[in-house]
């Protein structure tokens, strides 16, 4: 294959899951990470969010304001309080995740995004590793201008979002062939500190069924379609993960 014929498949594969996403999640752009979502949405938490506390004389001591204050032991019960959290977000995203993408034969869309800047974005190739090599070289993988959740005011008064640079990689891979708890425990270890961690963020996309999910971090992920029934087996399977905050939110999709 010619470099020219290279360049137009990955452009074809590029409008594929563009054309996807028009017909079965109206307004999901490629180049608005942030509009990547369903109609019907369950988000679930993962890790849990009881603090970790020092207490001493049966009184908490305020740590986080000063952390002299922590003794060697309390160093150490943190972290088996963090890589406690992060093994139960893992544990939980990979069953979501398997719950999800139940067909390991299917095909199912990956799109990823990689930004140089951020504070916790360490760049590796950890994520790619996850997915078979062939495969990763077949996919589409360019830099573009995205948009951002940020807002600029225009001198006409409306408002655009601002954009920056971030690596695009999109293609189609089989479930079977995804290391899923691994590139899950990556996105969990990313904030927490530990190796090895994934900054990417990791979109799929179930072209058949029509689920998505996308895990944010080590605190939740969600999972969505354009109809409640597609995902109303999840709700009521998995419904004690599900964020008491956005329940009322959750609640009415599949609540009748």
């Amino acid at each position: 294959m010619t470099t020219t014929e290279q360049l137009t498949t990955y452009r074809q594969m590029r409008e594929e899951l563009q054309k996807y996403l028009d017909r079965v999640y109206s307004g999901s752009k490629i180049g608005t990470p942030h509009s990547v979502f369903g109609d019907v949405h369950i988000r679930f938490e993962l890790g849990g969010d009881e603090m970790f506390k020092v207490i001493r004389g049966g009184v908490e001591i305020e740590w986080w304001k000063d952390r002299r204050r922590m003794t060697k032991v309390d160093k150490l019960n943190r972290e088996a309080h963090i890589q406690k959290s992060v093994t139960q977000a893992t544990s939980r995203a990979t069953t979501i995740f398997y719950d999800t993408f139940d067909n390991l034969e299917t095909e199912i869309w990956i799109l990823i995004y990689e930004y140089s800047g951020g504070l916790f974005n360490h760049l590796t190739d950890y994520a790619f590793q996850q997915f078979p090599s062939k495969t990763v070289a077949t996919f589409y993988d360019n830099k573009e201008q995205v948009e951002t959740q940020m807002l600029t005011e225009q001198e006409d008064g409306t408002f655009t979002y601002d954009k920056t640079e971030a690596r695009v990689i999109l293609g189609k891979v089989k479930v079977k062939d995804i290391q899923a708890e691994k590139i899950l425990n990556g996105i969990a270890n990313n904030e927490m500190g530990f190796e090895p961690s994934i900054c990417q963020d990791i979109y799929f996309l179930d072209p058949i069924t029509d689920r998505g999910m996308y895990m944010y971090d080590d605190r939740g992920c969600y999972v969505w379609s354009n109809k409640a029934e597609k995902i109303k087996y999840l709700y009521d399977k998995r419904n004690e993960w599900i964020v008491n905050y956005h329940r009322p939110e959750i609640d009415k999709y599949f609540v009748t």
